[in-house]
């Protein structure tokens, strides 16, 4: 079974949370919709506020480091024996694009992620700034 989890940029102090997503806030009928929180895997529930569009799915795999693969991670890897880099996406049609992750490729390394590192390799700016 897939385990579910997100990941987000707090609001707070900018550094990454992970866990189950929630969204809105405060309590009928002044209920609101327009915050989104990570909900830490903790023996104490509490609400991390993050920015919106930096929140990403885990995508249930690991790289060759044993480091976990999220929505937004830049991943380096190799094909034909050159060197290339890639953000990892989720489309609409609930499938990963681009290159297979996984499937009887070469390694591929998590480096960093589009909201703690803007920058590309090729010295772009990823058009998904949180």
């Amino acid at each position: 079974m897939r385990e579910i989890k997100f990941r987000g940029k707090r609001i707070d102090n900018g550094e990454m949370v992970y866990g189950s997503l929630s969204m809105g806030g405060g309590c009928p009928p002044n209920y609101d919709k327009t915050h989104t929180f990570i909900e830490p895997n903790e023996p104490v529930l509490r609400r991390i506020e993050v920015h919106p569009g930096t929140v990403g799915e885990y995508t249930s795999l690991k790289d060759c480091k044993n480091v976990e693969i999220y929505e937004w991670d830049r991943v380096m890897g190799t094909i034909d024996g050159e060197s290339h880099e890639w953000i990892v996406e989720w489309e609409e049609t609930d499938d990963y694009t681009g290159w297979p992750i996984g499937q009887d490729n070469e390694p591929i390394e998590v480096i960093s992620n589009i909201h703690e590192n803007k920058e590309t390799k090729s010295g772009g700016t990823s058009p998904r700034n949180g």
